[in-house]
């Protein structure tokens, strides 16, 4: 589609070559890609033909020069017809030839007469000049073209890319050199010169490999240089000698007319003006700007491995800029007239407008800095000063739009003004400063002046709006006489219209489309608009049977309801109208201009994006250029708003008539000043855009070129550049946000995009950043930036894909201390947890007791938390002041001494006016001087010490650098935040990372608290509740025995109970004399058994009977007791056999490594209650002393020995604590329900029959 677009933009251009006379003109036409053919036209017979028989002239070439020649691609591009002679004259090869007449080929000698000029074959430096030229550059070559300006030093300065196809205007001036490059193959370009004063076409149909680049001039050609010529010229007049000027009469004496120049107060050797009867003169003094450099770091140059550093000079918001100042001599006298300078004292241009018709006033343009008043003033011979003419607003001059030209013969002016809502033009009479009349009006824009004809007192011009009918940004060419009467639109048709006006300026070739209407050529009449002749055109409908989708033109009202907005919509090539599509809005507000296209193209990088799957729609919303005044202040230190309201309510509407389109997934992207509203979008407006890409991106107007951000954003630099920041309100961002920028972008300072990702670091944001090495501006839209790009949006608009933009607020805690709360919740919880289920009797709060976990754990682990670094700045400055302020109470302002409310400006004020205060030096003198009054006033006081102004002094340090904190967070985005605490309260809790920081322990001390509080508390903790487990678990033990074998206790001697149910019945226990044959004992408890044997001196004894028994731990053997009385076996589900006696003690027989059989009494009341004393914070101590120094010194009991006494009196056996993994073991195999060990009684019973022993070994 893309293809057919550009054939059939080729098709209607017409570049017409006009012959002498003004009466013919021969174009090339596009046949078909790759063919051509050249036709004739006679403007006064209105005929149209080809302009040679190109058949016979391809044989004869082919015959002469033995090469193909196809008659459709001639190889040359421009001839001379010559219709006197009946020829034409052209280059082929190396050599020129004449065909014709009679269509004889043959070689010429002559020399061209029309050929064209101003291209150059030798690229040259650009000339010093001052005069005006505007040059239409049309791009013909198939190619896409970028534009450079080559200045003083041969150094080639980047302007802007031109697409093949389209046409783009440059302001420049006479002399200047521009190169045009192939931005595929830098090698093929083309060199223009800029021509004389007036508006020229300049056709650029071929670029050339051969063109050597201009060298830069040697010191002493270096014509940028204020440096004096050697001689003045000859006769009479003006030259700059040692920073001064000088006056050269006609008998060639010299004489210096001012005395106050100076290296840094120069005059100007380019601006001295001599009135023309040589009575009075005007130069300029001027004070040179700031030399504001930025640098760029070119990370991976292709020529070397280092790193490179590149520097521009790069004027920024605030800057200090030329200035100017002319002044007047009096020629006779050599001396200066004195002047007022009070009209032009602060400009930002200065503008030469030459002498009146009298000679008796200088008139000069000023633009005021800050560009809320233009003038035009005359300084008359006398010294008077006047405006003739002032433009002022309230928002801004847009200079964009400055228009005037000086009528000499008649003291008039033509001047554009915006002054009632519309740009138009004024007549001034300039010897009264009043307005003659206005000659142009109405609800339009006078948008550019074609050319001005002062003998017939008429201009011509480009207007924006003339129709009613037709979108306001459709340009037509109008004319009007000076008086404002004969007004004429002279193009006609509903699009858009572009022209080339013929040398003569009678005649006009006028190109009219809009983006949904291919383009139509016609030759028309300048005077009266009427149209002579089509030369080209194309229907819709061939291409439409192509399967050519045209976009679509879009009118809604905007943000008020009212004011249209226009844009237009561009669909996928495969679309159904049944699916959903996301929306890409690619935005550029840059207030200087429009940005939706208007005239037919083939809108390829727009075309590709609708491909991938996306309704792409670009719209103009208010604070865009050529509406009106109104519409266009919006913009005013207002950039952030970048019409953002106007794109939603215009998506909205459009929407509403198209359910394909789905706002639900709306994407935003743009380069340079488009990427500063793509990120303000997401950032202000994140509830409807969704994703953003914003390439090259302006972020902050403070770090961008001045003369774009003073004019919109104003002078000097206040509150309202941060307000309109991006970087201010990073944190505001909700969305998935891309940032791209290369690192050598010298048209919007990469630094820019790179405090956007770090602002948007600091406020915890998930953002992609691409970096692109070597890339300068716009470097996004490379082959691996759209890539990135493609992908980005796919995720986010056409993906499901999850995307969380706040980070973890929390930051990563330094150090263990620092998580320690929220890892002790943690263990915490897990015992807690370890605790109930420990108990069968709570079961079934198995899952509550979960829940219970994790909701502690949600409970206490914000405990943990640590707030912003940011925030922990201004915690710690806020303790800081109740602890060494006067007023423990002030707040940051109050330290300040200004209100809340405070402006930047009023913030920066304050805090250089205390910084004085706060100076040593300031200090010093302060106290010396009291004491001085002190003692003048008869007070007895001593002198402030040495050592008293130290501390002083320090005391005042503390103060200011507590000062420049504050400053610093009430200048920058933290002020939202303090302002935050300041209206809702101070948090009580600060986090454990704050604290840290705050008081921030040695290693030592971390150490030593680690250790109190995981081997003293938690170590106890633990302690306790294994014992708690383990008699709970022995209890449980015992209360199954008795149930199982006596039935709940009621029928055991000696054992109260309270009355319960009949236990079902059990089978019949063995009888005493049986012996059920014991299980082994497991591992642990032997073990346990042997160190307790071992302690003793004894082996552990044999199992005999004994009325009373001794209990030692869960399980000790008995070595003079067992069962009293009836005896009752029961086995445990786990396997293991208890005896129940008559007194309702409970035994639990085991086996040793000999095979003998013990019975171990179980008594919860045995188990030791752990201490403080059982924790690390005692053992490890003796453990350690024990293994070191203890070896050495005397065996004997010493205080750092802990004596466990025993309960009992007659028990000799210690008591070892059980461990926490045997518990744990029998814990899981006894963590049955008691339903369970219910059922396990008879069965219980019944193996112990089965497993009667037959002897005390196996």
């Amino acid at each position: 589609m893309e293809q057919l677009a550009q054939q059939y933009i080729d098709a209607t251009n017409v570049t017409p070559r006009w012959l002498p006379g003004g009466d013919a003109f021969w174009y090339k036409q596009n046949i078909s890609p790759s063919k051509y053919q050249f036709l004739f036209v006679d403007v006064r017979g209105k005929s149209r033909e080809l302009a040679f028989d190109h058949k016979q002239l391809a044989e004869a070439l082919r015959e002469k020069t033995n090469e193909e020649v196809d008659q459709y691609s001639l190889s040359f591009n421009w001839f001379e017809p010559v219709p006197d002679e009946s020829c034409i004259r052209f280059r082929f090869g190396n050599r020129k030839w004449q065909f014709g007449p009679n269509n004889l080929l043959q070689e010429w000698e002559g020399q061209f007469t029309t050929e064209p000029d101003h291209l150059l074959q030798k690229e040259v430096i650009s000339a010093h000049s001052d005069t005006q030229v505007t040059v239409d550059f049309v791009n013909r070559t198939g190619k896409t073209l970028r534009v450079y300006w080559i200045d003083w030093k041969a150094k080639a300065v980047p302007y802007m890319s031109i697409k093949n196809g389209e046409t783009k205007r440059q302001i420049t001036y006479v002399g200047h050199v521009w190169r045009l490059v192939d931005v595929s193959n830098e090698k093929y370009r083309a060199v223009y010169s800029a021509p004389d004063e007036g508006n020229h076409v300049a056709v650029i149909e071929h670029l050339s490999d051969s063109i050597l680049e201009a060298s830069p001039p040697s010191d002493d050609e270096d014509s940028e240089t204020d440096e004096e010529p050697t001689e003045p010229e000859n006769g009479p007049c003006l030259y700059i000698k040692e920073f001064n000027v000088w006056f050269k009469s006609e008998n060639d004496e010299a004489f210096q007319l001012s005395e106050n120049g100076n290296e840094k107060s120069p005059y100007d050797k380019r601006h001295l003006y001599i009135s023309p009867d040589k009575q009075h003169a005007v130069a300029w003094q001027y004070t040179s700007g700031q030399d504001h450099k930025i640098s760029l770091v070119e990370s991976s140059p292709e020529d070397q491995i280092e790193p490179k550093l590149h520097t521009k000079s790069y004027l920024k918001p605030g800057d200090r800029v030329r200035i100017d100042r002319p002044r007047l001599f009096d020629l006779k006298s050599h001396s200066e007239v004195a002047t007022d300078d009070s009209l032009f004292k602060n400009p930002y241009q200065v503008s030469n407008l030459e002498w009146n018709r009298n000679t008796q006033e200088y008139l000069f343009y000023v633009n005021e800095r800050g560009h809320q008043h233009t003038r035009v003033i005359g300084i008359k011979v006398g010294g008077s000063v006047r405006t003739l003419v002032e433009e002022e607003s309230r928002t801004f001059v847009d200079y964009t739009k400055s228009y005037f030209k000086l009528l000499r013969d008649s003291d008039e002016l033509i001047w554009a003004s915006e002054r009632d809502g519309y740009n138009h033009l004024y007549l001034i009479d300039l010897v009264t400063g009043s307005v003659k009349n206005q000659i142009t009006e109405g609800s339009w824009m006078v948008n550019f002046v074609e050319f001005v004809d002062k003998d017939c007192r008429r201009i011509w011009m480009r207007g924006y709006g003339l129709k009613d009918s037709e979108d306001p940004y459709h340009a037509h060419l109008v004319s009007v006489n000076f008086d404002g009467s004969d007004f004429k639109t002279l193009t006609d048709g509903d699009g858009t219209h572009s022209w080339s006006l013929s040398p003569d300026k009678r005649y006009l070739i006028d190109t009219w489309s809009r983006v949904d209407c291919p383009p139509t050529t016609v030759l028309r009449d300048s005077e009266s608009g009427q149209e002579i002749m089509t030369l080209e055109k194309v229907e819709s409908k061939e291409l439409e049977d192509k399967g050519w989708s045209s976009p679509e033109r879009f009118a809604s009202p905007g943000r008020d309801g009212k004011t249209l907005v226009y844009g237009i919509i561009i669909r996928p090539v495969d679309f159904d109208s049944t699916k959903k599509y996301p929306v890409f809005d690619e935005i550029y507000a840059g207030p200087h201009n429009f940005r939706v296209p208007k005239a037919f193209s083939t809108l390829s990088d727009r075309r590709r994006w609708a491909d991938e799957g996306y309704i792409v729609v670009i719209i103009d919303g208010m604070g865009t250029n050529w509406r009106n005044k109104g519409f266009h202040e919006i913009c005013y230190k207002n950039l952030d708003d970048s019409g953002l309201p106007d794109h939603i309510a215009w998506l909205k509407a459009a929407a509403s008539s198209r359910p394909w389109m789905d706002l639900s997934r709306v994407g935003i992207m743009g380069v340079s000043a488009g990427g500063q509203n793509a990120v303000a979008g997401m950032l202000h407006h994140s509830d409807f855009f969704k994703a953003g890409i914003a390439d090259s991106g302006c972020h902050d107007n403070r770090m961008d070129k001045l003369w774009w951000n003073e004019l919109w954003m104003g002078y000097p630099v206040d509150e309202a550049y941060e307000k309109a920041s991006n970087i201010t309100h990073a944190k505001k961002l909700k969305g998935p946000l891309m940032l791209i920028v290369g690192d050598l972008d010298d048209n919007v300072d990469p630094s820019s995009t790179f405090q956007m990702a770090n602002a948007l670091n600091k406020a915890g944001k998930n953002y992609e950043f691409l970096f692109i090495p070597g890339g300068g501006h716009g470097c996004g839209g490379g082959k691996y930036g759209l890539a990135r790009q493609r992908d980005f949006f796919k995720r986010h608009l056409q993906q499901k894909s999850e995307y969380r933009v706040d980070m973890n607020r929390y930051s990563p805690l330094p150090s263990l201390i620092s998580s320690l709360p929220l890892c002790l919740v943690f263990f915490f919880s897990l015992l807690l947890y370890r605790f109930f289920l420990s108990s069968s009797s709570h079961r079934r709060l198995k899952m509550k007791i979960s829940y219970l976990s994790v909701g502690l754990l949600a409970l206490f682990s914000p405990l943990a938390a640590a707030w912003s670094k940011e925030d922990r700045e201004i915690f710690r400055i806020r303790d800081e002041i109740s602890k060494y302020e006067t007023d423990p109470a002030a707040n940051f302002y109050d330290i300040l001494g200004v209100p809340p409310s405070a402006s930047l400006d009023d913030i920066t004020k304050a805090y250089r006016k205390q910084t004085r205060n706060l100076h040593p030096d300031k200090v010093r003198q302060a106290m010396r001087s009291k004491a001085a009054k002190d003692k003048k006033a008869g007070t007895k006081t001593k002198p402030p010490t040495n050592a008293e102004i130290k501390a002083a002094v320090k005391k005042a340090g503390e103060a200011q650098a507590r000062l420049s904190l504050i400053a610093n967070i009430l200048r920058g985005p933290e002020r939202d935040r303090y302002d935050h605490f300041l209206s809702n309260g101070f948090p009580l809790w600060k986090g454990t990372d704050y604290y840290y920081n705050r008081y921030r322990p040695g290693l030592g001390t971390v150490l030593v608290g680690l250790f109190l509080v995981v081997g003293g508390g938690f170590h106890y903790l633990t302690l306790y509740m294994s014992w708690k487990r383990q008699k709970e678990f022995v209890e449980r033990y015992i209360k199954f025995a008795r149930d199982t074998a006596w039935g709940g206790g009621l029928n055991i001697p000696g054992v109260d109970a309270a009355p319960a149910p009949a236990p079902a019945a059990s089978p019949v226990p063995a009888s005493d004399e049986e012996e059920a044959p014991p299980l082994p004992q497991n591992r642990r408890e032997r073990r346990m058994q042997e160190k307790a044997a071992k302690r003793d001196g004894a082996r552990p004894a044999k199992k005999t009977r004994r009325a009373a028994q001794v209990s030692s731990g869960t399980a000790t053997p008995t070595p003079a007791a067992g069962p009293t009385g009836a005896r009752k076996r029961v086995v445990a589900e786990n396997g293991k056999i208890l005896v129940v006696d008559s007194l309702g003690d409970v035994y639990l027989e085991g086996e040793d490594e000999e095979g003998e059989v013990h019975e171990f009494l179980l008594d919860p009341n045995e188990l030791a209650k752990p201490t403080i004393k059982d924790t690390a914070v005692f053992r490890a101590p003796i453990f350690l002393f024990n293994v070191t120094a203890g070896r050495f010194l005397s065996k004997k009991p010493t205080d750092l020995e802990i004596e466990i006494p025993a309960e009992d009196d007659d028990s000799d056996v210690p008591q070892p604590t059980p461990s926490t993994d045997s518990a744990g073991e029998d814990f899981e195999l006894l963590d049955k329900s008691t339903d369970s060990l219910t059922k396990a009684k008879a069965s219980g019973a019944s193996q112990g029959k089965a497993n009667k022993r037959k002897g005390k070994k196996r």
